[in-house]
């Protein structure tokens, strides 16, 4: 009978939202959740509609959106002295999916940390999953990105030998072929100077 008449406090809100979410009414829950981020002065129940607003983000494929809401939950969820969030292992989940690994493996490992240090058995496994998941998944990519560099630094070695030993071709043939000129010109005089003494003579 409370939760009838009163509309306007943070839980009334919260259900009003989750009522909305349920019928489907992704638009009115996200208004409601906008409404109350902009008359709310509490740490934690910010935090919980910034998480709310990214999952009505998500439902509504607004991924940048869902990104940034996430964001900002989990500045408001730091603030709390209580760290039985999930945004920050959700924003690990998806920087994951958008391959930004370091920064994944970074947060999945806090998650865990906070998981272990409240005792929260779900996500302890959940978040130590992911991050081993995350975790050999960097690797992986340290050594694809190390396989390629091996690979382009031994490409540029063997085109700086290649054209070491074309320079050094090259200059070898062109003193061969000044020499040749120099006979031939020496050559040349010599015949020049018999044809003039068989004139003259």
């Amino acid at each position: 009978r409370y939760l009838a008449v009163d509309t306007l406090s943070y839980y009334s809100k919260r259900v009003m939202v989750h009522s909305a979410r349920d019928e489907g009414d992704y638009r009115k829950a996200l208004k409601i959740l906008q409404e109350q981020d902009l008359i709310e002065t509490i740490d934690h129940n910010k935090a919980s509609i910034a998480y709310n607003m990214a999952s009505v983000y998500g439902a509504l494929g607004m991924d940048e959106m869902r990104f940034r809401s996430l964001v900002k939950a989990v500045e408001y969820d730091f603030k709390c002295p209580v760290r039985d969030y999930l945004s920050l292992y959700e924003l690990a989940l998806m920087l994951y999916e958008r391959n930004d690994l370091r920064r994944a493996e970074r947060y999945i490992t806090a998650n865990l940390s906070d998981a272990v240090a409240g005792n929260f058995n779900t996500r302890m496994i959940n978040s130590a999953t992911y991050k081993m998941i995350i975790a050999q998944t960097a690797r992986h990519e340290d050594r694809t990105r190390l396989f390629w560099l091996l690979l382009v630094t031994s490409c540029f070695v063997v085109m700086f030998v290649i054209m070491s030993l074309l320079f050094i071709y090259n200059r070898r043939h062109a003193k061969r072929l000044n020499h040749i000129k120099d006979v031939l010109l020496e050559t040349n005089k010599r015949l020049k100077r018999t044809n003039d003494e068989l004139n003259c003579a």
